[in-house]
């Protein structure tokens, strides 16, 4: 079999296996934990990409921005694993006292419900978006 028959056999393969993917992480009858490293495993193929600077309702106001709590410059891809995994390090800092940012961002931190924002990430099948306007 050639490179190219195998390209489109995984191509195939992504494909089929979206549907059961995207039904698994939204279940909530599956423990949340089990979900998202299922989530963090899964190629980005399976996953959402918005083009376009997307909202959260389960994160505070201006959240990810070019000064805020999660930076971005404009035109940045995002991928909601990473920003997922730098709120959890700075919530982590806060616990430790190791927090290095002011107030402000410190008390944007707090506000963060992680559960709440994976499940919004998990319904929203959101593997990355864009940071553009």
């Amino acid at each position: 079999m050639d490179v190219l028959s195998r390209m489109k056999k995984v191509q195939e393969s992504l494909e089929k296996s979206k549907l059961p993917f995207e039904q698994y992480i939204k279940n909530k009858e599956i423990p949340l934990d089990e979900r998202w490293e299922i989530f963090i495993l899964a190629p980005s193929e399976m996953k959402t990409h918005e083009n376009y600077l997307t909202s959260f309702d389960s994160l505070p106001n201006d959240f990810v921005m070019y000064d805020g709590p999660i930076h971005a410059d404009r035109g940045n891809t995002i991928e909601t694993k990473d920003m997922i995994e730098n709120i959890q390090e700075s919530l982590d800092e806060i616990s430790s006292g190791d927090f290095y940012r002011d107030d402000y961002y410190k008390n944007k931190f707090l506000e963060v419900d992680m559960n709440a924002i994976k499940e919004e990430i998990l319904s929203k099948n959101m593997g990355s978006f864009d940071y553009d306007w």
